[in-house]
């Protein structure tokens, strides 16, 4: 008997995350040695240090229409208890310093019906 294909299939959920200047509505890319910094974590004062997934976005991580990049999170990091929980997203500037994008949004994990 074929035990793989009763494996379950590994799956990928992704999405995009796109930056626009305040002033000039206009897309904002990462430059050299920049990064995008996700965090997702149960307390909303818990810093990067502490999430319960973390995931660096770089330049590589850019999207075919070249306006976000996209951000995949595998099916073992979304098999999370229910509750609230908070997400971060930061610019990480080539010398380290954190910029805030998206601070500390809540989401709630739910049942879902498939």
């Amino acid at each position: 008997m074929d035990e793989d294909k009763y494996m379950p299939q590994r799956r990928l959920y992704r999405t995009k995350i796109v930056m626009k200047s305040k002033t000039t509505g206009e897309y904002v890319l990462l430059e050299s040695g920049q990064k995008l910094l996700y965090g997702l974590k149960r307390k909303s004062c818990d810093d990067f240090e502490n999430c319960i997934i973390y995931k660096e976005l770089t330049a590589s991580d850019l999207s075919s229409d070249h306006i976000g990049y996209i951000l995949e999170l595998t099916t073992e990091e979304t098999d999370l208890p229910l509750g609230t929980y908070y997400f971060d997203v930061a610019l990480q500037r080539a010398d380290g310093e954190k910029i805030p994008v998206v601070r500390c949004k809540e989401i709630q994990v739910t049942r879902s019906v498939v």
